[in-house]
């Protein structure tokens, strides 16, 4: 049956109705027809069923209020698209749009589902969400259920969890937070790249583009920075530099000195089981270092490999090639080796050379008891130096050099008769001896007076106060001179005794 046209059903309605004539109830209709865009057709969607049906739900009022119901029923089944009943009226949500009735694809309502979808732009004042929120299926993805929110994922397993296969490095970005400062238009990155390095990134082209970490409330105080330029500075808050690692190295305390590794200002401390290695290849740099332990233990070990090469124990004794003194030594030098166990150079090519001093610095035994120095093997002592400055040793055993290899300008010894007969062979005591025993020898101011060849005035020791060096005499030279006397007095006798025979 097909709808009927508007003029039927507005004659049939004044017969109905039996209101006053149909003029009013083109009047009623007229306004809403006005108001609701003048010349619509009626719903072709409605079959005259149903329009009837409506009709006679609204002649069921009481006559005063037939008017009113009238106009405010046609809004509801006359005009198109859509009406209630007709095509999207279940999904569709309505509103007036400019005096009709109306809906749209882009918002749609689900009552099965209970889902409202929209899509265009939605502008709230502020908004409350109970539930789980999905944007663009995973775009933006907030679960209620573990409170947890995921970029680029629907299944954060942290609290943020932003994921994605870009690079921060590349324009792509998608798994790195972008932190712009709208003032001076830097931005910087933060985020894992596609090889998962974890990058903080200033992407501002200044040198003086930095890396800051700061600490405290207000402004809050910089403990540490990372610069354009890869230098790395430590703070103590208050702007005091703690540490500096640049291209030159690394200073603690202060800036890293020019061509050094490792500057510091102030001590180390090494403790428990550390190591300290120092290795100046350059230059003449000493070093100390103080183990603070206080057990006999305590002790400084300088290792080659496995092997404790040089000891420096708590009673400050060295000790080189072994690990622990044999007899309270203050060095110990040990070698298996078939060569010299210690050797001494002065390398000055001027000026005064000198080898090893053995001094008693607040004793003077003065004696041939304490020694200066003790030679000795594995079977027997061999020779002694002793503090009275006396050398004991197997006198058979004594030896001169005397190789003519190593002599030139070779001639005969003059006569010594007159000058060996000169000499005063004396008594004497020397004044700080300790013994009561008579010593004979010589006086050297004597012999220099008879034969200043035998004496030397390099002096020996300390200088006395007259400023004098002590005189001392070549006992070798003495000795051979002697030998030339008895040959001459030898061959004297030899002469006589062919006068006698």
């Amino acid at each position: 049956m097909a709808t009927p046209s508007l003029q039927t059903f507005i004659t049939d309605s004044s017969q109905v109705l039996n209101l006053g004539s149909i003029s009013a109830v083109r009047s009623v209709v007229a306004v809403a027809l006005a108001n609701a865009n003048t010349g619509t057709p009626l719903n072709p969607n409605l079959t005259t069923q149903q329009l009837w049906n409506e009709f006679y739900q609204v002649v069921t009022e009481p006559k005063s209020n037939i008017e009113s119901f009238i106009a405010n029923q046609m809004m509801k089944f006359l005009f198109s698209p859509p009406a209630p009943g007709g095509a999207g009226a279940n999904t569709q949500v309505i509103f007036n749009d400019m005096g009709v009735l109306a809906g749209d694809a882009g918002l749609v309502y689900n009552k099965t589902t209970d889902a409202l979808t929209v899509t265009g732009l939605v502008t709230a004042g502020s908004a409350t969400i109970s539930g789980d929120l999905t944007v663009d299926t995973n775009v933006l993805k907030v679960n209620t259920t573990t409170n947890r929110v995921g970029i680029n994922t629907t299944t954060p397993d942290q609290n943020l969890d932003i994921t994605g296969s870009g690079n921060p490095l590349s324009a792509d970005g998608t798994c790195s937070i972008k932190l712009k400062n709208t003032v001076s238009g830097r931005p910087g990155l933060i985020g894992l790249d596609n090889t998962e390095n974890f990058l903080f990134w200033n992407v501002g082209n200044s040198v003086a583009e930095t890396i800051k970490f700061l600490t405290g409330g207000g402004s809050g105080s910089e403990q540490y920075r990372i610069t354009h330029g890869g230098v790395f500075n430590w703070y103590d808050g208050s702007g005091n530099g703690r540490m500096t690692l640049n291209s030159t190295g690394l200073g603690i305390g202060d800036s890293p000195a020019s061509g050094e590794k490792l500057t510091v200002l102030g001590s180390i401390y090494l403790k428990t089981a550390n190591k300290l290695k120092l290795d100046n290849a350059s230059n003449n740099f000493g070093a100390s270092i103080h183990n603070i332990g206080a057990s006999a233990q305590a002790a400084l070990a300088f290792t080659l490999g496995a092997t404790q090469a040089m000891t420096l124990d708590a009673s400050g004794n060295l000790l080189v090639g072994v690990t622990s003194a044999s007899n309270q030594e203050r060095l110990n030098l040990t070698s298996a080796v078939s060569l010299y166990v210690a050797r001494v150079f002065n390398t000055a090519s001027s000026g005064g050379n000198y080898g090893i001093a053995i001094r008693y610095s607040n004793a003077a035994p003065n004696n041939g008891s304490n020694e200066f120095l003790a030679c000795s093997d594995s079977a027997a002592s061999r020779a002694f130096i002793y503090s009275n400055g006396g050398i004991a040793n197997y006198q058979a055993n004594d030896s001169n050099l005397s190789d003519a290899r190593t002599k030139t300008d070779i001639k005969p010894l003059i006569s010594y008769w007159n000058k060996i007969k000169a000499l005063e062979l004396v008594t004497f005591k020397y004044k700080d001896q300790t013994h009561s025993d008579d010593n004979i020898g010589l006086i050297a101011q004597q012999v220099e007076s008879v034969a200043p060849e035998f004496v030397s005035n390099d002096g020996f020791g300390e200088t006395p106060a007259d400023g004098v060096p002590l005189k001392t005499i070549y006992s070798t030279d003495l000795y051979h001179a002697a030998i030339k006397a008895l040959q001459e007095a030898m061959t004297r006798i030899e002469v006589l005794e062919s006068k006698l025979a």
